[in-house]
């Protein structure tokens, strides 16, 4: 009986460890695939607030968000990303909130879901800058606020890629 147990443990490991390396090799080769990246294209922006699309590949699998908000509360999120860690294949999420000592931000974010971005800033800068898009037809921009607006009108406007720093993965051994 003993040895039957065994046995059917051992089919059980083999079963698991092909099923992980097969996982691993199909995460591999989304992860490799060879896509060009494509600068975001504003959709939307009212003053300090845009939203862009864009395959910035493979930083757009998944969700991220980072900034702060209400001067005092710092934010990071990532969820569903690939991990930069070889024994890890996904961070499903990882997050922190915390409460930091008020400065001039009043408040200073960016998020990114999949293919879509959206940022925003109080006061702004080049990251966020103020403008006006609508409908991918840009009238406006400038890296800070202003009421002295110069209208220049631009159709399917760039704006640069966000960037967020690879998540953090948990020491995984594998047995």
């Amino acid at each position: 009986m003993a040895d039957a147990v065994n046995k059917a443990s051992d089919a059980a490991s083999t079963v698991a460890g092909t099923a992980t390396d097969a996982t691993s090799k199909v995460v591999d080769t989304v992860v490799n695939i060879n896509i060009n990246k494509v600068q975001p294209f504003v959709y939307w922006a009212t003053c300090c607030q845009s939203t862009s699309f864009g395959l910035n590949y493979p930083e757009c699998i998944g969700c991220a968000t980072e900034g702060i908000v209400c001067c005092c509360i710092s934010v990071k999120s990532d969820a569903f990303k690939p991990s930069t860690d070889s024994n890890v294949l996904c961070i499903f999420e990882s997050s922190s909130i915390a409460c930091i000592k008020p400065g001039k931000t009043l408040c200073n974010a960016r998020s990114q879901t999949f293919c879509i971005e959206n940022r925003f800033a109080l006061p702004c800068d080049a990251e966020s800058p103020c403008m006006c898009t609508i409908c991918f037809v840009e009238l406006f921009r400038s890296n800070e606020f202003t009421t002295d607006i110069k209208p220049k009108i631009v159709v399917l406007p760039r704006i640069d890629s966000l960037n967020f720093s690879a998540p953090s993965a948990p020491a995984i051994a594998r047995h």
